[in-house]
């Protein structure tokens, strides 16, 4: 960590970057608490086979990806103001790079909040991924009840091994 004298300007302006930083990325951090739980009841809906509660949480869909993407603008505005004051580029800048340039509380703070984020963006990855493989077993067996129905649920082999596409395909349109 740089330890920089209080009346350094450089560390007015980190100081000055560090109150917004850690309110903004609170509220990020309720925002993903939110959206963890929207995942978790997607991953029961799916698993209990809930269409009713698909269809509510389809329906917030769009409201949630409105507060994402002005969460998106807000954090791209302050690695701008970020940047000019480390005097790196925008893309460069995060909250491990803010909390190694502060000194004392605000750094730990910042710190602290960067791991908390980290660790439920992890949980919150996993969580994706689980409901994109129960999805993924939905649609394949749906898939192949499907071409069994249709008649074409029989294997084709391309020369290298590989399984065919049928020539025919379900009757039955499916949206989601």
């Amino acid at each position: 960590m740089t330890d920089l004298h209080p009346t350094d300007p450089l560390a007015r302006t980190l100081d000055d970057l560090a109150l917004p930083a850690l309110a903004h990325f609170e509220r990020e951090e309720a925002f993903l608490d939110m959206l963890r739980e929207q995942l978790q009841a997607v991953h029961a809906a799916l698993r209990d086979n809930d269409q009713p509660a698909l269809y509510d949480i389809c329906q917030r869909q769009s409201e949630l990806e409105q507060t994402q993407e002005a969460f998106r603008r807000e954090r791209a505005a302050w690695q701008r103001r970020a940047a000019a004051a480390l005097g790196v580029a925008a893309e460069d800048v995060d909250l491990r790079r803010l909390a190694e340039r502060l000194a004392g509380e605000p750094a730990r703070q910042l710190e602290c909040l960067r791991r908390r984020l980290e660790a439920k963006l992890r949980e919150t990855d996993e969580l994706r991924q689980r409901i994109a493989s129960l999805a993924h077993c939905c649609l394949s067996f749906w898939q192949r009840f499907f071409l069994n129905l249709t008649g074409g649920g029989a294997d084709r082999y391309s020369p290298t091994g590989t399984r065919s596409e049928t020539a025919c395909g379900s009757f039955i349109e499916a949206r989601g």
